[in-house]
């Protein structure tokens, strides 16, 4: 994204809150500054129409919505939503029949089958009527866990992850054995 159009979808919430400082516009570039313009504006423009304030949106709420304008929809499935697909998956298998369980999940959504795998598939489908109630409350806990990993993981930049991911490395390898450490700095190394 070019600075020009950046500028531009800055100039939208600054139209509709109050001026940003240089180092404001460059915090925010610097955070949102990889996203498509065109991402970015409607990104820009729902944050404004979400708030409740004429303040300027904090960039990860911008970014949120940004991602789930990528992703193409407006909002997130809920758990309760999940559980009812799992639900009706688990309920059409016959674990009898061989591809039974791949046919009944074939079209959910990775994540709800993310949930279920987590929850435990047998304990799904073997689900007594009288623990309806307490099994959709531990399903639900599950979903919007992993739901809000993914997101997390979703918001942060391709350089922030690539960031962290070099820290870990570093970090690690200062905190390994020296032997350990340099057998993990050899993997994928060819000797000469």
């Amino acid at each position: 994204m070019t600075r020009a159009e950046f500028g531009a979808c800055m100039a939208i919430l600054v139209a509709a809150t109050r001026p940003m400082s240089e180092a404001q516009t460059t915090a925010y570039y610097d955070l949102l500054g990889d996203l498509p313009p065109d991402v970015l504006m409607v990104a820009c423009k729902r944050s404004l129409l979400e708030s409740q304030y004429p303040t300027i949106p904090p960039v990860g709420t911008i970014r949120r919505f940004a991602v789930s304008v990528m992703q193409g929809r407006a909002v997130e499935m809920t758990a309760g939503e999940a559980w009812s697909i799992a639900t009706k998956a688990a309920g059409s298998c016959d674990i009898e029949s061989p591809g039974s369980v791949e046919r009944a999940f074939k079209d959910v959504p990775p994540l709800v089958w993310k949930a279920v795998e987590t929850f435990g598939f047998m304990v799904l489908y073997n689900l007594p009527s009288n623990a309806i109630e307490t099994a959709r409350a531990q399903f639900t806990r599950i979903y919007d866990g992993l739901l809000a990993n993914e997101e997390r993981l979703r918001l942060l930049p391709a350089s922030m992850k690539e960031a962290i991911a070099q820290i870990g490395r570093r970090e690690q390898a200062k905190s390994l054995p020296a032997p350990v450490a340099k057998a993990i700095q050899s993997i994928g190394n060819v000797p000469s």
